[in-house]
């Protein structure tokens, strides 16, 4: 099974109560410790998991590691699915940040041996107290998404004020019967919103050329 929670966002689960990734990772991490439940954190510093010991005595944490930040050969993927397999975890939590976490989930499907692969975005970060989280009175309202793009605009304004007005003309074209999309979700919409990046970047590299300099 795949789940992404974003962490700016949270998710209706039953009897209408909400969760987010922090607030879910937190929860298993708690409820795991008395049925010997097995974790593997993937794109986690040593601190994180420290931190999540401490908070959690008795947490039984197989494995863990840190993302490089480049692309993986084919070797050193292997060599990853084997060292997370060899862990035997029940769930694996990926902390890559959206859509990188998204997109290594789907990639590693059915290679990877466990229960879950849970995407959980800013939690790690959360957790070890290296980024601050919204007030309890946000994250109720459903506005930690907004105190994130405040704290961090640079990082993600482009994701909540362009790459999710673009997710809703999507989905209104396809209501409206102007566009029908294949059922490969994922596919679309990473080719979309790539698409639409490389577009962006192509086009701000043209104007800063023209002026004889580069930002």
């Amino acid at each position: 099974m795949i789940q992404s929670l974003p962490s700016g966002s949270r998710q209706y689960v039953s009897n209408h109560m909400t969760t987010d990734s922090s607030d879910l990772l937190d929860a298993a991490c708690a409820h795991g410790v008395s049925r010997g439940f097995r974790h593997y954190f993937y794109g986690v510093t040593p601190k994180v998991v420290e931190r999540l010991i401490e908070r959690r005595p008795g947490l039984c944490v197989t494995g863990y590691r840190s993302a490089p930040f480049r692309p993986r050969t084919p070797a050193e993927d292997a060599a990853e699915i084997a060292a997370i397999n060899a862990a035997e975890p029940d769930f694996v939590w990926v902390g890559l940040g959206m859509p990188k976490q998204e997109k290594w989930m789907v990639e590693h499907f059915g290679k990877i041996n466990a229960t879950a692969l849970i995407g959980v975005g800013a939690a790690f970060d959360f957790h070890a107290g290296t980024k601050p989280r919204a007030p309890v009175w946000m994250q109720h309202a459903g506005l930690e998404w907004l105190f994130r793009l405040l704290t961090e605009p640079r990082r993600f304004a482009h994701r909540y004020l362009i790459d999710n007005l673009l997710f809703i003309g999507y989905t209104l074209r396809q209501m409206a019967g102007l566009r029908k999309y294949s059922l490969d979700v994922t596919t679309n919409i990473y080719q979309a919103v790539l698409a639409r990046r490389a577009s962006h970047a192509a086009g701000r590299s043209r104007r800063i050329g023209s002026r004889g300099r580069w930002l």
